[in-house]
């Protein structure tokens, strides 16, 4: 259960900070938030901007690793908290960066 729940928490926050950066933050605007300059950019890759414009491969490569952390926790062989908040945090991300949702919508 804790799986689900974290990995919706993050789909749910990764959305809605990207909904907020969208709508009310220019790309390439600056602001400050508890004294952190964030600029609004825009990737189509990788942390840092590697490997532009593969945003399709890392697609499949999340959808990929979502389907064998869903095949390892069916047949019980990832068990505990630590596994199941750790790997929550991680299928959470791959959903909301390859995303099935970004992909799909067009961003």
């Amino acid at each position: 259960m804790l799986f689900y729940v974290i990995a919706i928490l993050v789909i749910v926050m990764d959305q809605l900070t990207k909904y907020l950066i969208r709508t009310y933050i220019d790309i390439n605007e600056t602001v400050t938030m508890w004294g952190i300059p964030l600029t609004h950019i825009e990737n189509s890759g990788m942390a840092g901007g590697l490997f532009q414009g593969y945003a399709r491969l890392f697609g499949v490569g999340a959808v990929l690793f979502v389907i064998v952390v869903l095949y390892f926790r069916r047949n019980e062989e990832m068990k505990g908290a630590l596994i199941d908040s750790s790997f929550g945090f991680l299928v959470g991300g791959a959903i909301g960066k390859m995303a099935l949702i970004d992909l799909c919508l067009g961003r």
